[in-house]
């Protein structure tokens, strides 16, 4: 497994892309806390669902909180459909690694500073979600390989 003791959030994870990116992960062996207003549109071991308005600051810096009590840290954060600079900003040391526009809005991947082992794991569930279709060729970004 791939993401095994890895610990990621994903804003949008009800459903669409961010819910596959929850799912994939899940199943590549990571904890997954599944954030999003509306309750998650499927059942898969480890996605954990947290109820979540990405425009509150507060709310999201609890998640965070939530998230760092519950698992010890925060290794991978997807913010879909939302820029990832709106909700990460009480969180040091992490970088954007991925950009990208779709039709639904922004999608961005943020992972620890330096950690390229992570980077190019994800990376590699990227492409798979891409060879599924739920990533558009012209909306990725990749900062390594």
């Amino acid at each position: 497994m791939r993401l095994e003791n890895k610990v990621a959030i994903v804003t949008g994870g009800a459903k669409g892309l961010g819910g596959e990116m929850a799912q994939l992960f899940a199943k590549e062996g990571a904890k997954v806390i599944a954030a999003d207003m509306i309750p998650l549109s499927y059942e898969a071991e480890n996605v954990e669902y947290y109820q979540l308005n990405v425009a509150d600051g507060a709310a999201c810096e609890a998640l965070f909180n939530y998230a760092k009590e519950k698992y010890g840290r925060i290794d991978v954060l997807v913010a879909d459909s939302v820029p990832a600079k709106a909700i990460m900003q009480p969180q040091a040391g992490l970088k954007i690694v991925y950009e990208g526009m779709l039709y639904t809005g922004p999608i961005n991947i943020v992972l620890p500073n330096g950690d390229t082992a992570l980077q190019a794991e994800i990376n590699r569930i990227i492409k798979v979600l891409q060879g599924e279709g739920f990533i558009d060729a012209l909306a990725q970004k990749y900062f390594c390989e």
